[in-house]
Order: C-alpha cells, then structure tokens, then sequence
C-alpha cells in the first residue's frame, strides 16, 4: 500500500498495475492504514488466518487495531539469524520453480531488485540493490515463509491428560 505519487516516483508502470487490479493505493498524500485494516479483515473473513507476521517497524497502531479486531500477530525480527532460514527457503523456492506467484510483475520487478547480503557464517538476508527501489513484497513472502516455517516446528499443544489419563488419590 502506497499513495500513488509515491508509487509513480518509483516506478512507471504504477498505473498499469492499478488497473489491472494488482496494486491498490490509497486515496490521499499518506498511507491510510484504515483501508489496509479493511483489506486485511475481508481477507480473514475469506481465509483460515493462522498468524500475520508483521515487520515491527512503523506498524504500532495497525498492529493495535488488528489485535483489537481478534487477528493473531506476530512481529517477525529481522535479524540476519531470524530471516536467514526462510530467506534460504525462498531462494530454494525460486531456483527449483516451485514459487508460485502467477507471473505477477510487481513481484517480478521487487526480485530484481534484491540483493542478498550474505555474513560470515553464511547467513542470508534481503538488501535493496538501488536504495530507492522496493523490495517490499519480497521481505514480505519471506516473513511469511518464516511464520510458516516457525509453525512447523511448533508442535501443537497436548494435554497431559492425552499422553497419561487423569489421576486420582
């Protein structure tokens, strides 16, 4: 979401893809997160919304009212330790072609603009290649892999009374 003076100074094709229904921008000179907050509730009421991983950076009050509406978040840490595995799944995704994203080209055009920064101990993590690009929708699937991915390892919560019964004296 992005006011359309903002997406034209980025990108030309801002108004291709608005009216191919793939971009929505809001009305007005800023970012109104009322009509994120809309979007996002018509969507939890067409899907069975687990989590929503959320960057913690500039999301305080959309992540106040999306609580306060009964959706499960969940800020995701984007430290290159935390982001790196479900960066390396994306990649595994791309490269094999099982990332399916239905030719979208502002996908296509925010991975072209990525870069992966890579540390000493072969830690990955998503970095812009020309500062004023965005790579936004990218970040994005990556978190939501990781939320995916930190939801497998969580086991689901069994009672004590499933593995042994219930005792008595």
């Amino acid at each position: 979401y992005r006011t359309r003076r903002e997406m034209q100074r980025e990108n030309a094709n801002i108004d291709v893809w608005v009216r191919q229904g793939l971009l929505r921008v809001t009305p007005g000179n800023v970012t109104d997160y009322e009509v994120i907050r809309r979007d996002i509730a018509r969507l939890a009421g067409q899907y069975d919304i687990r989590k929503i991983g959320y960057d913690r950076w500039n999301s305080s009050q959309l992540v106040i009212d999306l609580l306060n509406d009964g959706l499960p978040m969940d800020g995701f840490q984007q430290s290159i330790s935390n982001i790196s595995p479900p960066t390396k799944e994306f990649e595994r995704l791309a490269r094999s072609g099982d990332l399916e994203h239905y030719g979208n080209p502002i996908l296509r055009w925010m991975v072209s603009n990525v870069v992966v920064y890579r540390d000493a101990n072969d830690n990955l993590k998503p970095v812009k290649n020309r500062s004023p690009e965005k790579i936004d929708g990218v970040v994005a699937a990556i978190e939501a892999i990781g939320e995916w991915m930190s939801a497998q390892r969580t086991p689901p919560a069994r009672s004590i009374y499933e593995e042994r019964g219930l005792r008595t004296f």
